[in-house]
């Protein structure tokens, strides 16, 4: 009897199914359309860099699935105490209060039900469970976590802090939105050539764009 030849277009319907009907309005910013975004970043780079498509591609897709089950309970309690959230989380509900440690268990749970070697979901779900963290034991790890800091910086990250203010802080001022959301952090790595030029770039608007706002704020412009 041959093996099972994986069908990736049927795969990625399936992810793309799922992540649209797992998603709502409590994504705040890591929805459908953030986790799109970082797939075609995590590509792109790795046209230039190297790493395998294939499993970086339904990565990048579930790499915040996690995060809206978190975010939409962290609206619900509105519990002030981070460390009483993270109890509540980790004792009670969801196991852990990592959203990338959830994305990792809420993927391998639906990529069993594609035909997609064990040892590529085990692979998928390491890249998922290091995203955010500071060691990451693959290249495919390093691309996914340079596609998604790109999408937090530049215009994206401008129309995506807009898009959380409307969600969590809608009485928020301006000037607080700045220093808040808007201001480049300077903190995410650059682990690939690609994304260091790409990022320089992308930083060069958003700051460009902080200091016109300033302006405008201070009625210098």
């Amino acid at each position: 009897m041959g093996s099972t030849v994986f069908n990736r277009d049927a795969a990625l319907e399936k992810i793309r199914k799922f992540i649209c009907l797992y998603q709502s309005d409590l994504s705040f910013g890591h929805g459908f359309d953030h986790a799109e975004r970082v797939c075609r970043l995590a590509l792109f780079l790795s046209e230039k860099e190297g790493g395998d498509p294939m499993v970086l591609e339904i990565a990048a897709l579930l790499h915040d699935i996690g995060y809206v089950s978190l975010a939409a309970l962290k609206r619900e309690l509105i519990i002030g105490d981070s460390g009483e959230e993270h109890r509540i989380f980790e004792n009670y509900l969801t196991g852990t209060a990592d959203h990338a440690e959830l994305s990792a268990r809420i993927a391998r749970n639906l990529l069993k039900e594609t035909d997609l070697p064990d040892e590529k979901i085990d692979q998928i779900c390491t890249i998922i469970r290091e995203h955010d963290k500071p060691n990451k034991t693959s290249l495919e790890a390093k691309i996914l976590n340079d596609g998604d800091a790109l999408d937090r910086c530049g215009a994206t990250w401008i129309a995506r802090a807009f898009q959380r203010i409307s969600a969590f802080d809608r009485r928020l001022s301006m000037g607080t939105a700045i220093d808040r959301y808007l201001k480049p952090s300077g903190k995410d790595p650059r682990h690939t050539k690609t994304a260091e030029e790409m990022m320089e770039k992308r930083l060069a608007y958003q700051n460009s764009f902080v200091k016109q706002l300033i302006e405008e704020l201070e009625l210098k412009s």
